[in-house]
């Protein structure tokens, strides 16, 4: 007890509560309540399984849900990897179910809980979409994530009959946004599905963000039978991350000649496409500005001519 309040002593103290078989419960209370790393130090002795079962099961119930994901995690990297023991599954997937990631504004950053709690939602689809809907019951639901979140993990690893299943319960929530895309993956049937949802109809377009291509042509087809508008589909697909180098103009002949594409592939696309190569046009022109200005008076010489807000 002594050493758990020595700085230089603490660490290795606290690994001997840990190990202990029947450590007393006062010692075992100061280690869960007071020790400051408590979710690093979980995780390294539970990936070596030198944590007896019943300290496992009360770290896998501890009250921080980032210390039982670091048990629940050391449990799963253990050997061999991926089992978990059949005596702690319960509490092991109770774990894994109240666990969040760093897109919650209030989550301690953990680089190494959040791509180990990635690993093991895509490795159980089942788990995942279980997982999925915990989250999205949270009060605090982030607006966005990441491509490398476990969110974006958890969805990846989704079948088409789970994906249609989650679709069915999604709510309008900005998080929504992100997860349709993911959901829909270019598939025309489970976007349907979607576009006969009326209450997620601000995020009706939203799987159409990005580079026109052969995917983007087929849910474009989609959304003109839903009844959408040629000028609201070709919009649809700039609102995306845009990102060039130098003046653009590279960039934005790609758009143009992406929606070019679209219109001589698919006629039914043509006004869609008409659009698309107008708004393409446009940037291309301010591109060209740029270009101009820029070989006249150098990269940092005078004013930028304006970008629409890019």
């Amino acid at each position: 007890k002594r050493s758990l309040d020595i700085k230089a002593l603490e660490w290795m103290a606290a690994i001997l509560v840990l190990e202990l078989w029947d450590p007393p419960p006062s010692l075992l209370t100061k280690v869960f309540d007071e020790f400051s790393d408590l979710a690093t130090l979980v995780k390294q002795r539970c990936q070596n399984r030198r944590v007896p079962v019943d300290t496992l099961r009360r770290l896998l119930q501890h009250s921080r849900w980032e210390v039982s994901l670091a048990a629940a995690v050391g449990e799963w990297w253990s050997e061999p990897l991926g089992e978990v023991r059949e005596e702690v599954l319960p509490d092991w997937r109770s774990a894994i179910l109240r666990s969040r990631t760093e897109d919650y504004s209030g989550t301690e950053p953990n680089m190494g809980l959040e791509y180990s709690l990635g690993c093991i939602l895509s490795s159980d689809a089942s788990l995942a979409l279980e997982w999925l809907r915990n989250r999205l019951r949270d009060p605090d639901l982030p607006w966005h994530f990441l491509g490398d979140s476990p969110f974006a993990h958890a969805l990846r690893s989704l079948g088409k009959e789970q994906r249609s299943a989650l679709l069915q319960e999604l709510e309008p929530v900005p998080i929504v946004g992100d997860m349709i895309p993911a959901l829909i993956r270019g598939d025309v049937e489970v976007y349907k599905q979607v576009l006969a949802l009326p209450r997620l109809s601000g995020y009706h377009l939203a799987p159409l963000a990005g580079l026109p291509q052969k995917p983007w042509s087929d849910l474009a087809q989609a959304a003109l039978q839903a009844e959408y508008e040629p000028a609201q589909i070709a919009g649809a697909a700039f609102k995306s991350h845009h990102g060039w180098a130098g003046s653009g103009i590279e960039y934005w002949e790609k758009w143009d000649l992406a929606f070019a594409e679209t219109g001589r592939e698919s006629p039914e696309l043509q006004e869609v496409a008409r659009h698309g190569r107008g708004i393409a046009q446009r940037e291309l022109q301010r591109a060209r500005e740029l270009e101009r200005h820029i070989d006249i008076n150098g990269l940092f010489g005078g004013l930028i001519p304006h970008r629409n807000g890019r």
